[in-house]
């Protein structure tokens, strides 16, 4: 799958494609939309003593009657409320807050929100705490009560793929009151109910959209999109870039052709939270991202940065510059990128310390030769640990963020093929490795192949199978990644094979296990003999 990978201090992260062109990634879902769906980063929200209101004991609150809740910045207010007992909602929420498949719409409860203060507030809200489970709820935001909103903004429905409380924030004026519409989504899936108690945690502070202070952008071998951009937050509470692709007029463009109408802007959360009022990022794509095709006619991007309450930096136009990438010993200069990690040095790409270190530390592995027409085996057990790694194939339509493991294979004299496999039962179907081997550890210009997911793998199968056909003799280096960081320290299964390469005449499998003829294809039908 082709993956974004955004870039916060130190760390890295993927992020794989979305809503319309991308994927989600504020709440672990979202590029293509506002993540106004997720928590905050707002120390208001920490207070287990949260202040208690009475928001109307006397039935369910409507636009004429609401709920009202009166903020004190930097306090968290906690109401509670029941729509179980009403009847069905009066007010026809937007199309992202309502299932279009339901009967009737769910019970509803309308809070008055006072907000404090003077000028830009950010609010933010949580019923993942004191609310069932079960309630499904979606929250919507209006600036009138009676107004049916029409922004995607205004819905706060789902955090996350497994949480169905909502929560959320947004940005508003002080001395204004804005509403939320409390009620429930009527799908009944997965033991959720559509109406229930619940209770809101509610909280604001006085708040400043972030800066962009530089901001720069390439492609790479017409193959990868590269932004840079630095900033300034004075809460340090900015939370991610967005950005739109400009065609050579200015015209907006999607990433993805196929989805024309999708022209964004698409955000990307930074991987960790920002702790100082300056920040870095990088954004890229993954080599080959196919997915987002309409990179290919933008000349120029807008860019913005954007904070925990959305509100967003003045953007940025920036053009998008042409480099080359090239591999180890390869000449670079303004316009020639070494392939990371490989590192520009008096005009020459060296291997990165890390990538040398990784080497130095390849763990020898001595292959058996077969003495006749079936493979010798041998299995490995690797521990990969968590977090990022120093390496990535280069054939594989990835860039490797997983920590890496190297097997320095000693290859016998022989005809002989290599197949080193993480296809086997030790594995489960969605450990996502990547499998390369090379002819000198430090030198990716030596890549001899590399195995994201093994050829036919069904739906949800991750797994690897690395074949070199007529393997060279000698020490070859087969590095063990995974295709995203892995959370804990991970024991990864490994089978080497070698499988002998037969001569005209010798018997042979025709199903190509065992072994293999060197001058055709060992007949299906009839003797199996090799022709």
């Amino acid at each position: 799958m082709t993956q974004l990978r955004v870039f916060s201090g130190s760390r890295t992260r993927w992020i794989a494609p979305s809503v319309g062109a991308l994927a989600s990634l504020a709440v672990a879902c979202g590029g293509g939309e506002m993540p106004t769906d997720g928590g905050t980063q707002n120390d208001a929200f920490d207070p287990a003593d949260a202040r208690a209101i009475d928001a109307g004991a006397g039935g369910l609150g409507t636009c004429t009657a609401p709920r009202t809740v009166s903020l004190t910045l930097g306090e968290t207010a906690m109401v509670t409320g029941d729509t179980s007992d009403g009847p069905e909602g009066p007010l026809t929420l937007s199309d992202p807050c309502a299932n279009p498949d339901a009967t009737a719409r769910p019970p509803q409860e309308v809070i008055a929100v006072e907000v404090p203060g003077t000028g830009d507030i950010g609010v933010a809200f949580d019923l993942t705490e004191g609310t069932a489970a079960t309630f499904d709820t979606v929250v919507e935001l209006r600036t009138a009560c009676e107004t049916t909103p029409t922004g995607l903004d205004n819905c706060f429905d789902d955090p996350s793929q497994d949480e169905h409380r909502s929560a959320g924030t947004f940005m508003t004026t002080g001395g204004s009151t804005i509403y939320l519409v409390v009620s429930g989504f009527e799908m009944g899936a997965m033991g959720t109910v559509s109406s229930g108690a619940y209770t809101m945690r509610l909280s604001a502070e006085a708040n400043t959209a972030p800066t962009l202070t530089a901001a720069s952008a390439r492609r790479v071998d017409d193959d990868r999109l590269e932004i840079f951009a630095t900033g300034m937050d004075a809460e340090t509470n900015v939370e991610g870039v967005g950005l739109q692709l400009l065609a050579a007029d200015g015209t907006a463009l999607p990433l993805d052709a196929a989805v024309p109408d999708d022209v964004g802007p698409y955000y990307y959360a930074f991987d960790t939270a920002v702790t100082t009022a300056s920040f870095a990022m990088q954004l890229a794509t993954a080599p080959g991202s196919a997915d987002f095709d309409g990179i290919g006619a933008a000349v120029s991007l807008r860019l913005f940065s954007y904070d925990a309450y959305g509100a967003r930096s003045a953007t940025r136009d920036v053009t998008i510059d042409m480099v080359t990438e090239v591999g180890f010993g390869g000449s670079c200069d303004a316009t020639h990128l070494c392939r990371a990690p490989n590192l520009c040095e008096a005009g020459t790409c060296i291997a990165s310390p890390e990538t040398i270190a990784l080497c130095g530390m390849a763990a020898p592995v001595t292959l058996t030769a077969p003495t006749g027409s079936e493979p010798t085996v041998s299995t490995q057990s690797v521990m990969l640990a968590a977090g990022g790694g120093a390496a990535s194939g280069v054939t594989c339509d990835y860039a490797a963020l997983a920590s890496e493991k190297v097997l320095a294979l000693t290859v016998p004299a022989g005809s002989f093929d290599l197949i080193a496999t993480t296809n086997v039962a030790a594995n489960p179907a969605a450990l996502d490795t990547i499998l390369y081997v090379r002819s000198e550890c430090v030198n990716d210009t030596t890549e001899l192949v590399c195995d994201d997911d093994y050829a036919g793998a069904p739906d949800g199968d991750y797994r690897s199978y690395a074949l070199v056909e007529n393997v060279p003799a000698g020490t070859q280096y087969l590095f063990v990644d995974g295709y995203a960081p892995f959370d804990a320290t991970t024991t990864v299964a490994l089978e080497l094979r070698l499988r002998p390469v037969l001569a005209t005449g010798a018997a042979c499998d025709p199903m190509g296990i065992a072994n293999r003829c060197a001058a055709a294809a060992c007949p299906a039908t009839g003797a199996a003999v090799c022709p």
